[in-house]
């Protein structure tokens, strides 16, 4: 991955991020979601990744992870806040691999 975006979003208070591939298209989007509490982040992780995902239950809280041609979307909680990861490969391994490295930097401070 050749670049790395910070977008803040207001009202937020992580920024989201995304990594762009040597050609400038994305290659990785993480978006960072706080609810008012995990139950709602649940239910934000569930309509993201919808009732066609495999449950993901190794990694944060609850979460679900969807293949689909060109991409693949992991949604995770750890506690309230909902982290998607959004991959332009076909492969759960690496969205799986990306989303426990960020889960890790937020829980490591």
């Amino acid at each position: 991955m050749q670049g790395v975006e910070t977008v803040t979003v207001d009202g937020q208070p992580a920024p989201d991020c995304i990594f762009y591939r040597p050609d400038e298209t994305v290659a990785v989007s993480i978006d960072l979601t706080p609810y008012a509490d995990p139950v709602a982040a649940q239910n934000g992780a569930l309509a993201l990744v919808t009732p066609a995902a495999q449950p993901v239950t190794d990694i944060g809280d609850y979460g679900g992870i969807l293949v689909s041609s060109r991409q693949t979307l992991i949604a995770v909680t750890t506690g309230s806040l909902l982290v998607a990861l959004t991959t332009n490969q076909e492969s759960s391994l690496q969205a799986r691999e990306l989303i426990t490295a960020v889960l890790a930097a937020f829980t490591s401070g």
